[in-house]
């Protein structure tokens, strides 16, 4: 696992993934006042990776 640059291991890339998502919610709820549709969608998929991570 040392000296590689990425491993293709399943708890490492949902932890990105919900990294990406994060971020890209952070930068979204700073353009927009009200929440939308898409950021509570976006909270029913992350916890879905969370559970699916986490077993």
């Amino acid at each position: 696992m040392w000296g590689t640059f990425w491993v293709w291991d399943d708890h490492l890339t949902s932890i990105f993934i919900l990294f990406l998502i994060y971020l890209g919610a952070l930068h979204f709820q700073k353009l927009s006042v009200e929440p939308d549709p898409i950021s509570i969608h976006t909270e029913l998929i992350d916890i879905l990776i969370i559970k699916s991570s986490v077993n």
